[in-house]
Order: C-alpha cells, then sequence, then structure tokens
C-alpha cells in the first residue's frame, strides 16, 4: 500500500508560539465539533509532545470526575469501611481517595495506550495502513476532548467514552485514508482479542492463586 500524501499539519499544533492552553482549548473545540476538518489536516507522523500532554490533561479530567462520582455515591460505605467517627483523622482516608484517582488515570492510560498499539497492529495486518504507530496514537491523543463528559452523573462516563469512540474511529479512517469497512471490523477484532487476552490473563491468575499458592 502507497502512503498517501502527508496532510497539511494543523495549523495550532504548527506554531510555536502557540501556548499549551490556548493550543488544548482550540484543540478541544475543533475535535468536538469540526472533526472532519480537524483531522484531515492532523499530520500523521508529527511530533508526540503536545498530542502526548493532551492526552494526558484529559485523562486527569476524567479520572477526577469518575473519582469524584466514586465519592459521591460510595462516601458512606468508605467511611465505614475505613472506621471513620466523628474527630477520627481523614488524613488515611483522603490518601486512599487520592490513590484511587491516581490508579484510575493510570488504568485509563494503559488500556488505553496498549489497546491503540494492538488495534494499530491489526490495521496494519489487514493492509488498512502504512504509517506507523505513531499516527494511530495521535488520533488517540486528541480523541480524549469527550472526557469532560464524564462529570454528568452515571451516563456522562458512558456519553464520554461513546463519543471519545467515534472520534477515534473517525479520526483513524481519516488519517489514514482507508474504508469504515476496515476501521470497523479491524476495531471489532481487536476489542474480542483484546478481551480474550484479559479473560485468559484473571483465569490463570485464579487458577495459578488456587493451586500453587
Amino acid at each position: 500500500m502507497m502512503i498517501p500524501d502527508t496532510p497539511t499539519p494543523f495549523a495550532v499544533e504548527k506554531s510555536e508560539e502557540e501556548g499549551f492552553f490556548s493550543f488544548s482549548w482550540q484543540t478541544f473545540k475543533a475535535t468536538l465539533f469540526k472533526p472532519k476538518q480537524f483531522f484531515s489536516q492532523l499530520d500523521p507522523q508529527g511530533s508526540l509532545r503536545r498530542p502526548l500532554s493532551y492526552w494526558i490533561l484529559f485523562n486527569l479530567i476524567g479520572s477526577f470526575f469518575i473519582s469524584a462520582q466514586v465519592l459521591l455515591f460510595t462516601q458512606g460505605e468508605l467511611k465505614k469501611g475505613a472506621g471513620l467517627a466523628p474527630g477520627n483523622d481523614w488524613g488515611p482516608f483522603l490518601f486512599a481517595i487520592f490513590a484511587g484517582f491516581l490508579l484510575i488515570c493510570l488504568l485509563l492510560l494503559l488500556t488505553n495506550g496498549i489497546f491503540t498499539g494492538w488495534f494499530h497492529l491489526l490495521l496494519r495486518w489487514r493492509k488498512g495502513t502504512s504509517y506507523p504507530f505513531r499516527s494511530s496514537f495521535r488520533v488517540l491523543c486528541f480523541s480524549s476532548s469527550p472526557y469532560f463528559l464524564f462529570a454528568i452523573p452515571i451516563v456522562g462516563i458512558w456519553l464520554g467514552g461513546l463519543w471519545s469512540t467515534i472520534l477515534f474511529l473517525f479520526g483513524i479512517k481519516t488519517i489514514h485514508q482507508t474504508s469504515w469497512t476496515r476501521v470497523i471490523t479491524t476495531w471489532i477484532m481487536a476489542n474480542a482479542l483484546f478481551g480474550f487476552v484479559i479473560f485468559a490473563g484473571v483465569f490463570l491468575a485464579g487458577y495459578f492463586r488456587q493451586y500453587f499458592l
């Protein structure tokens, strides 16, 4: 497969004088309201510095809102489990909440990053792209914009996750200039195999624990 012509880099990303927060705000608006224009202008082989920073920022935002919801709906059980009574030291409890926030953020980063690598590998195997992993990873970074919806109790996580997935698939199709059929079937294959690997890992861990520990 021939590598398609490299699109014009996104103007804001190209500008070295643009501050990070100004870049993030303009990227946020572009990905949500003008995704076709944004991804069609995105350089598949551009720098990872700003996309990675943007991805981490929105993963932190999403993790904060998830942690806040967990605390909001389970604070009674958490306090009881921590053995807190009026006048008790809140330090360990607050530390546990903060550790949970970091854990959620780390899980979001790792699972999405690993899945995208696996997805890109399958896409290359199916001759859907000739670009390196960097191109798909840049799409992943910028498709995290809908994580702000995690602020909406309960349904926000589903809405943000769905919107982010649609953005990711649209960005992949656009930047790799491939078909919807190839993108969607590759995504289904990647999810099925990724889920199987996780299930097998959990099963083997449980088997090992039961018979060898």
